[in-house]
């Protein structure tokens, strides 16, 4: 069920007017028309039902009204949940050449990422630490919401700016629980175990953040910064996998993890 994502800056307002790429999707590519009644989702979650009273091709700006409701999340086999109920997830995932690093937010954004951190670390090809990134940036986010508005996901995935790999431990902190996937076996604790134990340690739900290498894998070097930082490395025990695929099982894995410890 598509849901459309009203901006950043509605603050429940009951009229809301619409202009630019907003104006764009529900005209051009929705093609709704005056009196139409769809649904859609603010920064925090919630959900609106939503009515497009007024349509100006002649300033591409269109106005609807808002009205909260939680009702559309019980009917029919394409309900929208109201809320995530799995802990956060934050994936620092090193950049990757072409556009495989579009394909990976697309993807990772519809199972509900909930912060995209790219990582310029040693053998990342792209480089967007010594150019202006504003673009792509940009673009990330334009792919973000699209992919938000297809799949209807609760979890308004916030995509950051590129940080260099020396920023990682100050960007994460002591949040909970960071895990680094290594192309070897660094310690014989699956990524399941690393996340029960934690769990067992902890009073309350906590986020978890997943690093993945480029295509070329995290250097010796990054390994080194990683572990003295008292992160959990983990080995995926399956086939030889592209970084971009790592990233979606890694986080397929840690999502149905969690699902069993909360018994969500």
């Amino acid at each position: 069920m598509r849901v459309f994502l009203l901006p950043d800056s509605f603050n429940g307002e009951r009229q809301l007017q619409l202009q630019n790429k907003q104006y764009h999707y529900l005209i051009r590519v929705l093609r709704l028309k005056e009196g139409s009644q769809f649904v859609g989702r603010d920064a925090s979650g919630k959900l609106w039902d939503l009515l497009l009273n007024s349509i100006d091709t002649n300033h591409h700006s269109c106005t609807i009204s808002c009205t909260e409701t939680t009702s559309v999340v019980q009917q029919g086999e394409n309900a929208l949940p109201p809320q995530s109920e799995l802990p956060e997830i934050h994936l620092y995932q090193s950049l990757l050449k072409g556009k495989k690093f579009d394909t990976l937010i697309r993807q990772t954004v519809e199972i509900g990422v909930t912060r995209i951190i790219p990582l310029q670390s040693e053998y990342s090809v792209p480089d967007l630490l010594s150019k202006d990134s504003k673009k792509k940036i940009s673009r990330w986010q334009t792919i973000r919401d699209e992919a938000l508005q297809q799949c209807g996901s609760p979890v308004r995935t916030e995509i950051a700016s590129p940080i260099p790999f020396a920023s990682l431990q100050s960007d994460w902190g002591d949040r909970g629980l960071l895990i680094f996937l290594h192309q070897e076996e660094l310690i014989s604790k699956s990524l399941k175990v690393s996340i029960e134990e934690f769990a067992s340690r902890s009073e309350k739900r906590f986020p978890i953040a997943l690093v993945i290498g480029p295509e070329g894998g995290l250097s010796d070097s990054e390994i080194v910064q990683l572990k003295k930082a008292g992160f959990t490395p983990a080995f995926l025990k399956t086939n030889i996998l592209r970084a971009e695929t790592a990233a979606l099982y890694a986080v397929s894995c840690t999502q149905m993890v969690l699902s069993e410890i909360f018994s969500l």
